[in-house]
């Protein structure tokens, strides 16, 4: 205060300073103190995935040869401890006996980790949809076809730390098109957890 009685201005900037440091003060421990503790808490993203690479060799007959490139990324949100969404993307590229197809696609899922909090082995199991678009040419006849691909996933995530793990899975798959096709394979990938 001057000699009038009134505040001068300088000591309000310096109130207001003040307050505002203590709200963003309390914002940020409020913060901490709710953030995820553990890779399946809620409120934490996951971004994780796999990759393949198959090539076959057919004896002396270059044309029985076939080569297979995939590439499966996936993100979620833990939405309940342990309970994620996810968001799944897939990109491959085949070809065999004179033909090529490419694929991309993507879906929605669901995944339920059994085990929380501080296990290093989390056993997982997972569904979602694809929605495929493949383009190619078989033996030199363009084609393009449009499939849905139902999964089923159970494995684990096995963490290396606090928020990186490396997973192993076994999935089914069903593809929804003119034929019915089924196929279950042995994969793995690694994950990020982080809050």
């Amino acid at each position: 205060m001057d000699s009038t009685g009134s505040i001068s201005p300088s000591l309000e900037a310096t109130d207001a300073f003040q307050r505002v440091l203590v709200l963003a003060l309390l914002f940020a421990v409020s913060r901490d103190a709710s953030a995820p503790r553990y890779a399946m808490d809620q409120g934490v993203r996951q971004l994780s995935g796999s990759a393949s690479f198959t090539h076959t060799h057919h004896g002396g007959d270059p044309a029985g040869n076939s080569t297979d490139i995939r590439l499966n990324p996936r993100v979620g949100y833990f939405v309940a401890p342990g309970f994620a969404l996810t968001g799944n993307l897939r990109l491959s590229h085949t070809s065999f006996n004179g033909s090529t197809v490419t694929s991309y696609g993507v879906g929605p899922g669901v995944a339920y980790y059994f085990k929380r909090g501080p296990a290093a082995i989390h056993p997982f199991l997972a569904a979602g949809v694809l929605y495929m678009h493949d383009r190619g040419s078989y033996q030199g006849t363009p084609h393009t076809r449009t499939i849905s691909h139902g999964t089923v996933r159970v494995g684990f995530a096995a963490l290396l730390a606090r928020n990186v793990a490396v997973t192993g899975e076994l999935y089914y798959s069903h593809a929804a098109y003119t034929l019915g096709a089924g196929q279950s394979q042995l994969k793995s990938g690694i994950a990020d957890y982080g809050a």
